[in-house]
């Protein structure tokens, strides 16, 4: 009667994969949004912070930050959830771009968000 309740049970349960070690592999990739600077904001020249906040079922390796698809900086890990880093847009032409930040877990899993921002002279 035991067994039956436990197989009853098991039943319930989502079935997980492990893979040799034992370890139960993570497919679940990090949730990302940028938080600064807002979608279609004016950015002054200067160095700018570019922020976002990361999160992770498991935990985010690091965080990468991108403007017009050209990397400009990494950020490991800064305060709990939050990542930033400074873009100096001095040099920049008067225009659009998109900013991104891509986020990647310990398991190599990633997600990125993009933003649209505009240099002011």
């Amino acid at each position: 009667m035991r067994l039956t309740a436990a197989l009853a049970l098991a039943a319930l349960l989502p079935a997980t994969a492990c893979d040799g070690d034992g370890i139960v592999p993570d497919f679940e990739p990090p949730a990302v949004r940028v938080v600064y600077p807002s979608d279609q904001d004016t950015l002054g020249p200067g160095p700018n912070a570019l922020r976002c906040i990361a999160t992770d079922n498991v935990g985010i390796r690091w965080m990468s930050f991108w403007i017009r698809g050209e990397f400009i900086g990494i950020a490991r890990f800064d305060r709990g959830d939050t990542y930033e880093i400074w873009w100096e847009c001095s040099k920049e032409a008067f225009t659009s771009y998109t900013l991104s930040a891509v986020a990647e877990d310990e398991a190599e899993n990633s997600n990125s968000d993009n933003v649209t921002v505009h240099i002011r002279r």
